[in-house]
């Protein structure tokens, strides 16, 4: 299930918030015959965290003049244990979230300019924390490397910078 929100303009003017939650139950994007999952060359085409997990999405943005977009965001998603199909029959059984295996936090703030039409220029700055968790016999380190990069793993802060042409 997905659900989401984005009220813009009301009650304050030039002021958007964004709210989504997904939640995805246990064993939805597996299957015991391997052409009948939902991936592709073992990549997942379903949610990028794949079943038994949830993702919390805030963001509020502000354009005080034309042109410019100040954004900040707040990230909560969680990875619950990896289960087995079986016959199908076993989703309905499996608790869901029984235990977190992964679990990413993080906040954001964003600086949009258009420089000109369709073309812009972004400055953002992140803090994430991303945390694994030793559970059914697989180390903390196993969830963390199975669902994120080594150089985004732990407490990270991160700057970027950029242009966008087209979109």
């Amino acid at each position: 299930i997905k659900v989401g929100f984005r009220l813009s303009d009301w009650p304050i003017k030039n002021i958007s918030l964004t709210g989504e939650y997904t939640k995805t139950n246990p064993v939805v994007y597996k299957h015991r015959i391997e052409t009948l999952t939902f991936e592709t060359n073992k990549y997942n085409l379903g949610h990028y965290l794949r079943d038994n997990s949830q993702e919390i999405f805030l963001m509020m943005s502000y354009k005080p003049v034309r042109g410019i977009n100040i954004s900040i965001s707040y990230l909560n998603a969680k990875h619950g244990n990896e289960y087995q199909y079986t016959n199908g029959l076993e989703a309905e059984y499996y608790p869901y979230m029984k235990d977190v295996t992964w679990k990413n936090e993080q906040y954001n703030i964003e600086l949009n300019y258009e420089l000109f039409s369709e073309a812009y220029l972004f400055l953002g700055f992140q803090h994430s924390q991303t945390q694994g968790f030793d559970v059914d016999g697989k180390t903390a380190q196993y969830y963390l490397n199975y669902f994120t990069p080594e150089y985004l793993q732990g407490k990270k802060n991160t700057i970027t910078l950029g242009l966008n042409f087209g979109f």
